[in-house]
């Protein structure tokens, strides 16, 4: 028996999308499972919101205490505080003697040491196995958190079916795009600021908004910079068809983020399976998912905007150039596939070895 224990939509987001991913793929192997959502409630407020997670996290952890052995623990960890309810779950895990998988989705913790983490990694004691989302990742945890041995890389995108073929767009840009839940950290007005920049240099290049904006506060002050420059389309959120038709219409992807949790954001993988070009920000694993010869790095060497803005006028003026950018991605892509089924198999015999 596997226990899986991690948030599950609604609402939905990278890290709930991803432990949905994985609990389907071990259903479909027929493992044995049992999943435990962590995701709090929508409603009742900040009281709704608590006490929601904390009859979720004792369910599971009821669940962990009472079922029959053999049974290992997959656990997708939460960031910050949230581990106060992670460290139940492994207090209870320990006591039974059960292997732990933890699976990481958020990289504070992996940036800077916390306490709170270092005590979970101690609790858990020997029988403890860390997925991490790319090499660096990795490499931060076992630095900070010496009790942490056994750490197998795994990318989200490792869970999801084989990249489908596509038919390259015959097309200049025409088109970027920013799709997310929408914060401040998450760079709206980063991506603002580099419209603002195009137009300032004549580019008519459109620009498109998609997303929940779940940082209230900013909402009237997004939409009132947007409406100021001209060719920029706020979508909402967009699931399903209306989620594949942006994509359809951007031609490049380009995601100023800050958000401090940053891991291997989905919608990069997204953009990229469908040869689309992404610009982002060096955060998290960020680095690990975008080459020089498919797509850019933001904030390098001081200069935060400048090179991209250089780079989307020069490709929204030469086919040839767009045409041979998007050929590099879709190589890019083809190369991780190979990657990603040899790390999903070792993923599988590794959460499967004692069940």
């Amino acid at each position: 028996m596997i226990l899986v224990i991690g948030p599950l939509p609604p609402p939905v987001n990278g890290a709930s999308s991803m432990t949905l991913d994985v609990l389907r793929l071990l259903e479909n192997e027929g493992l044995q499972v049992r999943a435990f959502t962590t995701s709090p409630s929508a409603h009742g407020g900040v009281a709704g919101y608590h006490l929601s997670r904390i009859c979720r996290y004792l369910r599971a952890c009821w669940n962990v205490a009472i079922s029959s052995k053999p049974v290992t623990v997959y656990l997708s960890l939460a960031g910050g505080w949230g581990q106060i309810y992670d460290l139940m779950v492994v207090i209870v895990a320990r006591l039974r003697g059960l292997k732990i998988h933890f699976h990481h989705h958020n990289f504070t913790y992996s940036d800077r040491r916390f306490r709170l983490f270092a005590m979970i990694v101690a609790v858990a004691g020997e029988r403890q196995v860390h997925h991490v989302l790319c090499e660096r990742m990795g490499a931060l945890l076992a630095e900070r958190y010496p009790r942490i041995r056994n750490v197998r890389v795994v990318s989200n995108e490792a869970f999801w079916p084989p990249p489908s073929p596509v038919e390259l767009r015959d097309r200049p840009l025409r088109r970027i795009g920013f799709i997310a839940n929408i914060t401040r950290d998450k760079g709206i007005f980063g991506f603002l600021d580099i419209v603002g920049a195009l137009r300032a240099r004549g580019s008519d290049v459109e620009a498109m908004i998609a997303g929940p904006v779940t940082e209230r506060s900013i909402e009237a002050e997004m939409r009132k910079r947007a409406e100021e420059l001209s060719d920029v389309r706020i979508l909402g959120p967009v699931y399903g068809a209306n989620r594949d038709r942006f994509f359809d219409e951007i031609d490049m992807l380009v995601f100023p983020t800050a958000y401090p949790n940053e891991a291997e954001p989905l919608v990069i993988l997204e953009a990229q399976r469908r040869g689309i070009p992404v610009a982002a920000s060096n955060r998290g694993c960020i680095a690990a998912m975008i080459d020089p010869a498919d797509g850019m790095l933001l904030g390098r060497d001081g200069d935060e905007y400048g090179e991209l803005v250089e780079t989307i006028i020069r490709f929204s003026q030469d086919v040839g150039q767009m045409q041979a950018r998007r050929r590099s991605v879709m190589l890019a892509v083809e190369a991780r596939a190979t990657r990603n089924a040899v790390a999903r198999e070792a993923f599988l015999r590794s959460i499967s070895e004692e069940v």
